[in-house]
């Protein structure tokens, strides 16, 4: 996953291993990653630390998106509510 800068669009930083793309939560990225989903720093794009998330072995991309204090995540036709 790269992430670009909101008003010139350049590359800031990449996250390696995304099988998704991330979701905004608490001022902090939320990106799946296998078997975890990564939280990285927005200002720098450093990993502050991973949460360990069981898929049960899905292949399908993994689509995030938060609502409130909830991480929505599709995978494939399922659509699971993390807390």
């Amino acid at each position: 996953m790269i992430t670009l800068g909101a008003t010139d669009l350049v590359p800031r930083w990449t996250i390696e291993g995304a099988i998704g793309p991330g979701a905004l939560m608490a001022g902090q990225m939320l990106v799946p990653v296998d078997g975890a989903i990564a939280v990285h720093d927005l200002s720098t794009g450093a990993e502050v630390r991973r949460i360990a998330v069981d898929r049960a072995g899905e292949q399908a991309p993994i689509t995030s998106a938060v609502v409130g204090t909830v991480l929505l995540e599709q995978r494939g036709d399922d659509l699971v509510a993390l807390r």
